[in-house]
């Protein structure tokens, strides 16, 4: 009786707890996206950790008996990136911006940075239909103005024409067809 408690007790005690924590991760690419894993993985008690570069994020489940959120974020910002949880959705407003002007995919990038690090944007997917960029941006709600953002953009480049396009429903229709362009 005694030797079969012992082994229940030690069973459950070597059974790990696992908790799953989604970050976005902002001006991430292709080449710097396996150094976000690792750099999360290299983490004692990070099980497995997934990157998604076309939505700027990470997902990694862990232990939190050997490692805390905490420690998960400070060390990807330790490694040069900025991160943060996600919003909830209930708490994101979306708008659409018509860019035109574009140069190269370093003016994109630009765009992207400005949003992040200017407004409380959660996620920037910027997309081509025919010959016209738009950003679709999710953004806090109450945590900015869309003619803001086009004011802000405007300012750093302002060889860029920015416009908030009104139709936003109409054209997540046409965007949902379609691959974004900075992936």
């Amino acid at each position: 009786m005694i030797l079969l408690i012992i082994t229940f007790i030690t069973s459950s005690s070597l059974a790990e707890e696992k908790k799953t924590l989604e970050l976005r991760v902002f001006g991430i690419c292709p080449t710097c996206s396996s150094d976000v894993k690792s750099k999360v993985l290299e983490l004692p008690g990070v099980h497995e950790a997934q990157v998604d570069i076309v939505k700027k994020k990470i997902r990694a489940s862990y232990n939190p008996e050997s490692v805390s959120e905490t420690k998960i974020i400070l060390d990807l910002r330790r490694g040069g990136y900025e991160v943060r949880r996600p919003f909830e959705k209930s708490r994101v407003e979306r708008t659409a911006l018509g860019i035109s002007g574009i140069k190269d995919k370093s003016d994109l990038i630009e765009i992207e940075w400005i949003l992040y690090v200017y407004f409380d944007v959660d996620q920037v997917e910027i997309s081509k239909i025919s010959d016209n960029i738009v950003a679709i941006v999710n953004y806090k709600k109450g945590g900015g103005d869309p003619k803001q953002f086009v004011l802000s953009v405007s300012g750093i480049l302002p060889e860029l024409e920015i416009e908030v396009l009104k139709n936003l429903d109409t054209l997540k229709v046409e965007l949902d067809k379609v691959k974004p362009i900075l992936n």
